[in-house]
């Protein structure tokens, strides 16, 4: 039998069996907002999709690291699971003009390169970069020390 922690870790990179916990959104050059569901259930989820729907009406690029690969399709996959409007506003093919992706970015400058971390991109700008040692297999485990620490207070 497998225990909850250990069960998250070794799903958290399935997009068919992942619960997304934490969504992190910035609007222009705002400061991050950021939605829990701390319990990574569906109701959590639906709750954190519908805070999201008013932020992502409009025009919208979106923006981030391996976005188009990985984060935009789990929340796609997860929307529809939940038959959530959300699914209508997310980008259907990420490849698009409405998504940035930094990992294809920097791959189409580097073409011999399969992946480059957005540590090393960081690094190579002169930017401080998320820290050592965190992946998705260790996200969960980063997350239950943050919920802890946060409820200690």
């Amino acid at each position: 039998m497998l225990f909850r922690s250990e069960l998250h870790r070794r799903t958290a990179l399935d997009s068919l069996q992942a619960r997304i916990f934490c969504i992190g959104v910035a609007l222009e050059d705002g400061p991050v907002e950021t939605f829990y569901n701390q319990d990574a259930t569906d109701a959590g989820l639906r709750a954190m999709f519908d805070a999201l729907l008013p932020l992502l009406a409009g025009d919208v690029v979106y923006v981030g690291h391996n976005i188009a690969g990985f984060d935009l399709p789990m929340l796609l996959r997860a929307a529809w699971r939940l038959e959530h409007p959300l699914a209508r506003l997310l980008p259907r093919t990420p490849r698009s003009r409405v998504v940035v992706d930094t990992q294809e970015m920097w791959r189409a400058t580097e073409p011999t390169s399969s992946r480059t971390r957005l540590a090393d991109i960081a690094a190579f700008l002169g930017l401080e970069g998320k820290g050592e040692g965190l992946s998705g297999d260790k996200v969960y485990d980063r997350s239950e020390e943050h919920t802890s620490e946060l409820q200690s207070h």
